[in-house]
This record gives structure tokens, sequence and C-alpha cells, in this order.
């Protein structure tokens, strides 16, 4: 099958002399350390000739606000670390309840793929559609919806070439298929996947805006009844946009698509005034505005293809941070950002905190690999200089502390706060992957000292956690004695 046709081009795929992340705040290598192979043998090749604790990293879309793809040492202490583009790796076959893809192939060309063959892909895709297929599933990319959890979870197999060169074909035979599926590229760089797909459907999505209130009764019961649910709640006003879909088309739905409802309009003047003023843009001309100004006279919508209606986000230059809360404590959380918000107040947000619901992921360092959980989403814009609003990243550290207090694990390819996380207590296989992780990459060719940080900052509280374990546990032999 003819690769599919090519869509936004890579961080890598710039002219300037150093490579940064879709936000330019982040530099992830210099243009000369970028090196595009043409198969998987090559890779493997160049792998296996260079020395053992010669860095190398793979870059796909650049779309991590952290540094989790970037080269630390540009200079190499004995050979120039390696930045791997996987742009030429853009193949495509589609089956009969599955299709196999090259792992440069990006969300986008990869559903048009399976559009073209009648098929589409077996979970609610993500909002951005320019992230390479493999970086999505890296990252812990996910959509909507309890009877589905991220796109890694419909990984059937891959291919993945490790530190030393060795390529690995992985299936659902193999139990560690799931430590590679969202591993943060760690565990190797993968080539191929090949994932579950679905008979193509069209859905309709019913909207409405609600009291916080009600969506705190009935958010829960909403993502039991329905496919798919999101949902935005706008502090300013207490105001919530639900969103509820399901399969169906106009003949089956009776959606009225002629009616506008304009509820949210002065809610949206509200945010898009204090917007411009603290992203410095007076004149409104930037992409972020487009995010919020489509919420906007809502309409109804109907007989559309999954990934037109909840694909179509604006990968604008943002601080953006996302919680995954165990759903039972939703309530909780509720609670917590009321109580967030009476102490700071929303003044910096420059967009509605979002809510997602998925099902339990199989994925070890997935934040739903407890169970099903609810994504809760928050970010500030950047100027158009690169900077962010005076106290962001102080806002942003606040909200984390808050939903880590209701048992929270923070999306690991968004911005998180590494001290503010014990994920090796909280993710219930972290030190599973751990013991993999210095398996296959002994001489941790593919860490950085982002990833380590996590690491480091992880063992601390893994040995922190068992000492105060030890001292209890003596403390009550002592009693008894």
């Amino acid at each position: 099958m003819p690769a599919p046709a090519a869509s936004a081009a890579p961080a890598a795929a710039s002219t300037s002399a150093v490579v940064r992340n879709w936000s330019g705040l982040t530099r992830l290598a210099l243009r000369s350390h970028v090196w595009q192979p043409a198969s998987t043998r090559e890779l493997a090749d160049e792998l296996k000739r260079r020395p053992p604790a010669s860095k190398v990293k793979v870059i796909g879309s650049g779309l991590s606000f952290e540094a989790i793809c970037a080269l630390d040492d540009l200079d190499g202490a004995n050979e120039p670390p390696l930045m791997v583009d996987l742009a030429q790796f853009k193949h495509a076959e589609v089956g009969d309840g599955w299709a196999r893809f090259g792992a440069g192939v990006t969300v986008d060309e990869a559903i048009r793929v399976l559009t073209d063959h009648g098929r589409m892909l077996a979970c609610s895709p993500g909002v951005i559609g320019i992230q390479t297929l493999a970086g999505a599933a890296a990252t812990g990319t996910h959509g909507q919806g309890l009877k589905q959890a991220s796109l890694a979870d419909t990984i059937t197999a891959l291919t993945v070439v490790h530190a030393d060169g060795a390529i690995r074909q992985l299936s659902r035979s193999d139990d560690d298929l799931h430590a590679y599926i969202t591993a943060l590229g760690m565990l190797g760089i993968i080539t191929e996947i090949t994932i579950e797909t679905q008979p193509l459907r069209l859905f309709h999505c019913l909207k409405q805006t609600v009291s916080l209130d009600e969506f705190r009764s009935t958010w829960v019961p909403l993502n039991d009844k329905h496919e798919f649910c999101k949902a935005w709640w706008y502090p300013e006003t207490d105001l919530v946009h639900i969103w509820t879909i399901d399969e169906g088309d106009d003949s089956r739905a009776h959606i009225d698509v002629a009616s506008v409802d304009t509820t949210l309009n002065p809610t949206i003047d509200m945010l898009s005034r204090k917007m411009a003023h603290q992203t410095s843009d007076s004149a409104k001309s930037g992409r972020q505005f487009e995010t919020i100004e489509r919420f906007r006279n809502t309409r109804q919508a109907s007989g559309m293809h999954l990934h037109d209606l909840v694909c179509k986000g604006i990968p604008v230059p943002q601080i953006n941070c996302e919680i995954a809360i165990p759903l039972d404590r939703f309530d909780d959380s509720i609670r917590a950002l009321q109580a967030w918000l009476r102490v700071y107040s929303a003044d910096s947000l420059h967009y509605p905190f979002i809510f997602r619901c998925t099902g339990q992921s199989k994925a070890w360092l997935s934040p739903a690999s407890r169970g099903p959980v609810c994504y809760i989403g928050f970010l500030v814009y950047l100027s158009d200089s690169g900077s962010w609003y005076p106290g962001s990243m102080e806002l942003m550290r606040t909200l984390q502390k808050t939903l880590s207090a209701v048992d929270g694990v923070p999306h690991l390819g968004k911005h998180f706060s590494i001290e503010e996380w014990p994920l090796s207590q909280r993710l219930p296989r972290w030190r599973d992957f751990m013991e993999l992780r210095q398996r296959v990459d002994p001489h941790n060719r593919f860490l950085n000292e982002f990833l380590g940080n996590i690491l480091k900052v992880q063992e601390k509280t893994h040995v922190s956690t068992n000492r105060k374990t030890v001292q209890s546990a003596g403390s009550v032999l002592a009693a008894k004695l």
C-alpha cells in the first residue's frame, strides 16, 4: 500500500540549527544530530556501531512540553549524540480488523488511510492529529469513553529496536508488550505498530450547558450511559459544557442541528478578554482564541465520523497539564478544585477545566493502569515571545498538589512537576517497568536528564516509603514486646 499523504512536518523538519519542541521553549537537539534511517535494520546497525553509552533519542512531532526526547549533552563525551527521526517510516497496511503502520505515520494520516478502507480506530483519538502514532502511544495520548482506554491499548504488535541494536517483535502473547506501548522512549525505538480497527461508523453529538451542581451529579452516570463524553467547566461562571457522543445519524438521533445555543457566549467574551491581556495579544490574532471561540453559538452535530468530532485540537504553544483521578474520587476532585479556586481563583487560567473519562489501561505507565479514571486538564497559553504570564508555573504546581491529594496521577506526556508525584506508589507496575528498563538499557542510552530525574525522585520515594514501613513495623513489634 502506498504511504499516506504527508501532513504537518515534525519538529525536526525545520531549517534552524537547533531543533526545538513545538512551543519553541525546549531545545531537543542540534540539526547536525538528526538522522533519518531508511529501515529498521539500518537503525539497528547504527545502534550496534555506536559506543554503548552514547546517547540516542527519537523525535516525533515534538509536541511534548517537557524534555522527554531531548539530547542533553550536545557535544558528546565520546561521540556526538543521535536524534533519530522516523520520517521515512510511512508505510501502511490495512487488513480485516487490523492495520499496520510505520512509526512515522501521524494520527491524521492513519485516520485517512482507515477511512478510505471503511475502518476507524478502535478507540477515541486524542485531540491533536499531527502526533505520530508511535509518539502518541509512547506518551499515553488518550481520548474519552469508559469502554476504551487509549491509542496504546489498541496496539496488538510492535517492532522495537533495543539499545544494543537487537530487533524484537512483540505481540499480545508477550506480557511485557504493555510495558512498551507507553514507555516515554525509555525501552527502545519503536519502528512499527499494529493496531485494532473497527468498521467505520457515524456519530451524533448532543451538546448542552449546565450548572456545576448538575454536572457533579450527572457526569459519572452520563459516562456509563454514552459511548463518549467530554466536558468543559468554566469556573468564571460555574457553567459546564458537556458533549455526549453516540452512534447515529440525523434520521436516528432526531437532533435539531439548526438551533443555536448562546448560553456560553458571555463566558467566552470574559475569557477572551482575559486571554488577550495575559498573552499580550490585544488584536486577538493568535490561534489560542480559536480554541474558545468555537464554543460560541453552540450547534448540535450529527452524521459525522468520530475523528471529525473529537480530533480537532489546535496545537497552540501552551503549558498543558492533565491529571487522572480515580473515577470513584470524581466528586472529591471537584470539591478539591473548588477549595483551590477560593484561594487562587481562575484569573490566570486561559481555558476551562477539561474532563475526559477512560476505562482501565493495560499500559504499565498509564495513569489509568489502576482502573477507570477521569482526566482533568488545565492550561495557560504562551505569548508570541514564548513567555508565560507571571505566576503561571506556580499556579500549575498548586493545582497538581491539589489533585495529587485526591490520589491523582499525571499524564506523563504533558507538563508535570516531578517532585509532586509518588509514581512508584500509584502505578502498580512501576517497579516491574524499572527492572525491565535496566535489563534492556543497562548503559542508559535512552535516558536523558529529565527522564533520569523522574527515576531518581521515584527511587527516593520508594526508599522513604520502605523506611517508614519498617519503622512502623518496628514500633508495633516494640509495643508487643
